[in-house]
This record gives structure tokens, C-alpha cells and sequence, in this order.
């Protein structure tokens, strides 16, 4: 698209025969001379041409409009006219754009973000796609984030102090863990699971920690989901008791302090 609008966008802005000639030659002689400059000037070849061809449509020979007939519209005598086709081109021009967008978004498996442009959406947009609905929320502050949490069902979050507020919500969560190099931080996931699944059943265990591993995967997330849900009711009771279990735990600054007394 860059390319089109370079060539033929600009040069019907700026037609006229001298003009153009005066970019032809400018860009042979990057072409010819300066090798390492042999892209700008092709381009400046082509744009030069696209420019002359425009010029003689318009009449225009290095701004004089009297010396060459006009074989189709003179911009200047009929700028109303001008500007239309012009307003057009660039219409015409966006929404070609959008539209290979769209299509190039689909066909790299990005296919919520083809349809909803999930990715440039900002605070207080919604999108519906049959039953699903999507509301992005803006940033919260600490207190409205925590009653955010408390109020869903169920609760995705990245990183660590969304992480932690989401086990005190309590509340069923998924974690998405901030990836590291070489794989670093699949064994801190894996410890924390077997900590958080330990008490549960062995069925809903097995489908949280299914989940949450495809989850980080990015695959295999429709095949791990229906268990993850069938599971819900007890996965709720578990975070319930876990937050209680985690508000009866000594504070971080007690600990230190007990833990340097028997080592020191």
C-alpha cells in the first residue's frame, strides 16, 4: 500500500511533466551511480513517471498549464472537482488497507483480533460475537481492582501482584506467568501448583493444573476447558479455604525475624 500511494497517491498531487522528469533522472542516477541507493531510486524512477503521466493528463509542464493541451482536468481551474477525486483516492486507499489488514491478521491465526481489533481497543470498548462479550476495562486503582476480582466468577491474571491479589480475592484463578529465558519459569509454575492442588480432589486437580499449563502453552486450551469448568464448584471451596489459610500464615517481617533468630 506504501508503495501504491508513493506511486500513483502522491504523484496525482504533484503531476507535471518537468517535475516528474527532474524525479526520473534524480532517481537514475542513484540507480546508475550510488548502487547502495538503488531502492530510492527505483522508486523515484517510478514516481517520476507516474508524475510525468499525470502531468500530461493535467496539462502541466513545471507549473506552466499553457504550453500542453488538457486531456482530462486542469487542478487548478477545477479544484472542487480535484479535491473530490483526491478525497476518494484517499478513502478508497484506507479502506483497502484495513481490509488486507484484516485479512492478514486472519491468516496469521489471529483471528478475534481480525474481527474485533482487540489489540487497538481502548477503555470502555465492548464487542459482542454471538453469546460472547467483551467489555476493556481501564486500569483501576488497589481497592477497585480487588472488589473487581471479588465480584467474578472467575478470575484470569498475569504476573505477580495481580497474582496475589487474586488468591486473597478467593475466587478460582487462572495464572498466565511472566515467561522467562530457557524455560525458567515453568518449575516455579509447577511449584506452585502442586502447593495450591494439594487438598484436592484428584479430578479437579488434575483439570486446574491441565488448564493452567495449556494456558501458558498457549495450545490445547479448548481440549483442557471443559474439565477446568465442570470442576468449578470445587475449585471455588478450595480458593475460599486457601485465602482463609493464607490470612492465618505469620507476616513476611515476622518470619524473617524468627528465621534470623534460630540462624543467627
Amino acid at each position: 500500500m506504501h508503495v501504491f500511494s508513493d506511486t500513483i497517491g502522491i504523484p496525482c498531487a504533484f503531476g507535471d511533466v518537468g517535475h516528474g522528469l527532474v524525479l526520473f533522472l534524480a532517481g537514475y542516477s542513484l540507480y546508475r551511480y550510488i548502487p547502495r541507493y538503488l531502492d530510492y531510486g527505483i522508486l523515484l524512477m517510478e514516481a517520476g513517471c507516474a508524475s510525468a503521466l499525470f502531468g500530461v493528463l493535467y496539462g502541466s509542464f513545471f507549473g506552466i498549464e499553457n504550453l500542453l493541451p488538457v486531456l482530462w482536468l486542469s487542478p487548478m481551474r477545477d479544484i472542487r472537482r480535484f479535491m473530490g477525486i483526491a478525497i476518494g483516492f484517499g478513502v478508497v486507499l484506507v479502506s483497502a488497507g484495513l481490509i488486507l489488514n484484516m485479512i492478514n491478521t486472519w491468516r496469521s491465526g489471529e483471528r478475534a483480533r481480525a474481527l474485533f481489533g482487540a489489540g487497538e481497543a481502548g477503555a470502555g470498548a465492548h464487542f459482542v460475537r454471538g453469546m460472547l462479550r467483551l467489555h476493556v476495562l481501564p486500569f483501576l486503582e488497589q481497592g477497585r481492582f480487588d472488589r473487581l476480582l471479588w465480584a467474578c466468577d472467575l478470575n484470569f491474571v498475569r504476573g505477580e501482584d495481580s497474582f496475589v491479589r487474586a488468591q486473597w480475592a478467593g475466587r478460582p484463578l487462572v495464572w498466565q506467568i511472566y515467561r522467562q529465558q530457557e524455560g525458567a519459569h515453568w518449575p516455579k509454575l509447577e511449584a506452585f501448583l502442586d502447593l495450591y492442588c494439594a487438598g484436592l480432589p484428584a479430578p479437579a486437580a488434575g483439570a486446574l493444573r491441565a488448564f493452567w499449563l495449556a494456558w501458558n502453552r498457549e495450545e490445547g486450551v479448548a481440549e483442557a476447558w471443559p474439565e477446568f469448568l465442570a470442576a468449578r464448584e470445587t475449585l471455588a471451596h478450595h480458593a475460599q479455604g486457601w485465602a482463609q489459610r493464607m490470612a492465618c500464615a505469620d507476616d513476611l517481617a515476622g518470619n524473617l525475624m524468627l528465621f534470623g533468630t534460630k540462624h543467627i
